[in-house]
Parts: structure tokens; sequence; C-alpha cells
């Protein structure tokens, strides 16, 4: 099980959210593949490819196998090859929990 922890998002603001997710974390049950903070994820569900910008509404989707964009508040993107899973993002926080995953 991977899970992908965040805050913020894309298409959908809310006027008194950041423009970063403050925590973003990615782990397995065996390790963590990305700690700290990000700007911008990106994924991929059963109805097509998806990006969040912090600020993003409430939004839960299942996510199907293709690949994960994280985007830091530095600039530096990271990207994870994953398999099938879910996405929650509540105010600055993302989760996203998933079968498999490597940072690649």
């Amino acid at each position: 099980l991977l899970i992908l922890r965040t805050s913020r998002s894309t298409p959908l603001y809310s006027s008194a959210a950041s423009d970063v997710y403050k925590r973003q974390k990615i782990y397995t049950a065996e390790q963590i593949l990305y700690d700290g903070s990000a700007s911008y994820i990106s994924a991929q569900n059963s109805a097509g490819q998806f990006g969040a910008f912090a600020g993003h509404t409430t939004f839960s989707s299942d996510i199907v196998d293709g690949k994960i964009q994280i985007k830091s508040v530095d600039g530096i993107e990271s990207n994870i090859e994953n398999g099938p899973g879910v996405i929650s993002i509540k105010l600055d926080e993302i989760t996203i929990a998933l079968e498999s995953g490597n940072l690649v």
C-alpha cells in the first residue's frame, strides 16, 4: 500500500487556500518515497489525466495504473510509477493510497 499526502490542487480553487500543499508524504509499507511540500500533483483516474494545485476543492477519486507527477515548491519534479488506488484532497493535504508504487 502506498500513501501520498499533500496539500493543494488545480481546476477548482478555494479563495482561502495557499499556493503550496504544506504536507505531502508518499510511502509504501516498506519505505517513504516522498516527504515534503508540493505546489502541484497530477495523476490518472478512470476518466483520464487530472492535476491539482494547492487550494483545490475537496475531491475524491480512483487512481489507475500510470504515473503520478509531483512538483515541489523548489520546482523539482518527482515521478512515481503507480498501481491502482484512491486519492482524497482536503484543504492543504492530499492522500493517495496505492497498491504499489516506485519512485522513478
